[in-house]
């Protein structure tokens, strides 16, 4: 796109809007100059979009359509009157029941930012073997989990698994954890560890991190 622009008088500021990096557009009347960012959200359970999923950005909640997308706008750059305005750092916070996530946004510049949060379903280990992969990191458990007997939960190397307050896995199969860190929800939350109830209870752990329970096991 070519733009010309002709002579603009001293005592008037020009507002321009184009596509792309913001938004663009002049208003003589107004004598300001600004330009609009974007940050394009998209939220993903397990590759599946996630409706309904709060972005907070500058104390406004907004929603994630059934899409699992959103968008928000704020100002790159302003000049008026009362003098310049640039965008800077702001926080992004990704509320999902008990779970957030935090995010930097430099708001002079438009951003596309992509959210994971796959939920572990405590239903599914009752019908077999599950294996948290990395791709889909983080996990997050937000009720107790049980491993029955003969079943195994593998949780492989890169994987983050966030578990809500107060909830426990207890192992009466096999767990094992390659180089993950399993964790709190944040914000203060304690989780309650892992519980070994019986005798043929396994756990495996190499490399990994348990983070933020309280106690980190009982055996």
């Amino acid at each position: 796109m070519s733009l010309i622009l002709g002579l603009i008088p001293t005592n008037v500021l020009a507002d321009y809007s184009f596509s792309g990096p913001g938004n663009f557009s002049t208003d003589s009347t107004d004598s300001s100059f600004s330009i609009t960012s974007s940050l394009a959200v998209s939220v993903l359970d397990t590759g599946l979009p996630v409706s309904g999923a709060i972005i907070e950005f500058k104390g406004t909640d907004y929603h994630t359509d059934a899409s699992g997308e959103v968008t928000i706008q704020s100002i790159a750059r302003q000049i008026d009157s009362s003098g310049e305005l640039l965008g800077g750092n702001e926080n992004i916070l990704l509320k999902l029941d008990n779970y957030n996530e935090l995010i930097t946004w430099d708001t002079s510049e438009s951003k596309t930012h992509q959210f994971i949060v796959s939920r572990l379903d405590i239903n599914e280990i009752l019908n077999g073997d599950v294996t948290l992969e990395s791709r889909w990191s983080p996990y997050y458990l937000e009720q107790d989990l049980t491993i029955p007997l003969g079943i195994t939960l593998s949780i492989t190397d890169g994987v983050s698994l966030r578990i809500s307050d107060g909830v426990s896995i207890t192992i009466f199969g096999t767990l094992e954890a390659n180089s993950a860190v399993l964790s709190s929800t944040g914000s203060g939350d304690r989780w309650s560890g892992l519980v070994m109830e019986s005798q043929y209870s396994n756990l495996f752990l190499d490399g990994t991190s348990i983070l933020e329970a309280s106690p980190a096991w009982i055996v």
